[in-house]
């Protein structure tokens, strides 16, 4: 998977700027689009390929044609943090009676829509820099996202896609359904191009 994965950003760095950001944002959401996922935050920067003006240029065009949704949750000079979603799925996921009882504790209405949530997110994002629940938004196991938070002495069991606190076996099974899922996107896309 690595040396497919360089062969790809090699491809890719040599792609004209609308195909560059369109693959580069296929391959890094492909979790999101393949509804595995509810979101994904992406950071987009100024440097190298300036995703971030890209963004500006076929950021919504995109979006638009994988039926996604977005919020920014941090801007600054040189990038700007976007919180991708699919509506539905993250409406659902959200609407988990423990990730509403969780997300009530810390301030969240439970009978906010999801854009409510949202916007709450944001701000608390930049209030906190990076706040922690930002992990149940990303689908990530609601008692991981607890364990990290409280910063409990619960040692981490592993890391991968989230830091692994509980249940090594469903983290491991997940991360490897990820793992498949990008690499079958990247050999699609990497198909497409050659």
């Amino acid at each position: 998977m690595k040396d497919k994965c360089v062969y790809f950003f090699n491809i890719l760095n040599e792609l004209e700027d609308k195909e560059y950001f369109e693959n580069f944002m296929l391959y890094n959401l492909s979790l999101v689009t393949s509804k595995i996922k509810p979101s994904a935050t992406v950071n987009l920067t100024k440097e190298n390929r300036n995703l971030y003006k890209l963004w500006l240029v076929y950021g919504e065009n995109f979006l638009n044609n994988e039926d996604l949704d977005y919020v920014l949750l941090r801007k600054s000079e040189n990038s700007i943090v976007v919180l991708i979603y699919n509506r539905q799925v993250l409406s659902t996921y959200l609407n988990k009676i423990d990730n509403l009882m969780f997300l009530e504790k810390i301030g969240y209405n439970t009978n906010c829509s999801l854009e409510q949530a949202l916007n709450k997110l944001q701000e608390r994002y930049n209030i906190y820099n990076c706040p922690h629940e930002l992990g149940v938004f990303l689908g990530y196991p609601l008692d991981d996202v607890i364990d990290f938070m409280e910063c409990s002495n619960k040692k981490c069991i592993m890391c991968g896609y989230w830091k692994v606190y509980n249940n090594q076996e469903r983290a491991t099974e997940t991360f490897k359904l990820y793992d498949e899922v990008r690499q079958y996107t990247l050999e699609k896309i990497l198909i497409g191009l050659c």
